[in-house]
């Protein structure tokens, strides 16, 4: 059985609420859970603006019934890279900053949606260590990242589950990759408001109409369950995504290029041979 676990990031005080309420609806029709990364900050016009109730009273009453989960998108979604580097709010900063970005966003995310541990996404699924670490220290229970990450699988405190590919290539990620249903393998594919033609016209890979449509061969699927981020970590265990990452990492390093887009080498793999790492 092949799991799928829909990631929606970047709602913010300032993004497309209503978008966001259509897709909730869809999935709602569905019984598709899709964990929201929510941005605790936004600076608009030069001033740092947090979440409000106001703005997230749409995502306040879907977590409510369950419908949705909410995770942290960083802090303020803001680039510190140097130049030509890859874009992150948090490689590179001390343990004490990063925990402090942690702590302040997740002070706001706490006063809107209520005190939980939750998972952390970080802004261009970008990480290192010492985001771990801070992690760790604020209770998240999660990282949903990419798969570039530092080697920290065996620490048992956090896991890390990556981003694995984006939603309009799932049902294609489906069907050219059934025949590794054996291996339960889970697919995490990610949202943005961007891919819509609705907030974005120029650019949009698909409309609402589309999107239901995706949704709806999802769910109607045979070898397709859906899942979420919250419900991965209750149940995988550090054994299981250790082996994700290393058969990752192996069909990468030891697979011809030209072979790669016929492996499932964006699955996060998590059957019986885990027990052996």
């Amino acid at each position: 059985m092949i799991h799928i676990a829909l990631r929606f990031d970047d709602p913010s005080v300032s993004s497309d609420h209503i978008l966001e309420n259509n897709v909730i609806e869809i999935c709602v029709r569905y019984g598709v859970k899709i964990n929201f990364a929510v941005i605790p900050f936004k600076n608009i016009k030069d001033k740092r603006t947090p979440l409000n109730t106001l703005a997230a009273k749409h995502l306040i009453d879907a977590e409510s019934k369950g419908h949705i989960e909410i995770s942290q998108h960083g802090n303020a979604h803001t680039n510190f890279a140097l130049e030509n580097e890859r874009p992150s709010e948090f490689i590179g900063r001390s343990i004490e900053e990063q925990t402090y970005l942690l702590n302040n966003g997740k002070e706001v995310l706490d006063s809107v949606f209520g005190k939980k541990n939750r998972g952390l996404v970080p802004p261009w699924n970008s990480f290192d260590k010492n985001t771990i670490q801070a992690a760790i220290n604020n209770g998240f229970t999660f990282i949903s990242g990419g798969w570039d990450h530092p080697d920290n699988q065996k620490n048992s405190a956090i896991k890390l589950l990556p981003r694995t590919s984006q939603i309009a290539n799932t049902i294609n990620d489906i069907k050219r990759n059934s025949i590794y249903s054996f291996a339960s393998p889970i697919i995490v594919p990610v949202i943005h408001h961007y891919d819509f033609i609705e907030n974005n016209s120029q650019n949009g890979k698909f409309d609402l109409d589309d999107f239901e449509t995706m949704i709806k061969d999802i769910t109607t699927l045979s070898n397709v369950r859906t899942t979420s981020l919250n419900s991965i970590t209750k149940t995988l265990s550090a054994n299981n995504l250790r082996f994700g990452h290393f058969i990752h990492k192996t069909l990468i390093d030891n697979t011809h290029w030209r072979l790669r887009t016929r492996l499932p080498s964006s699955f996060l793999f998590h059957n019986s041979l885990k027990t052996l790492l």
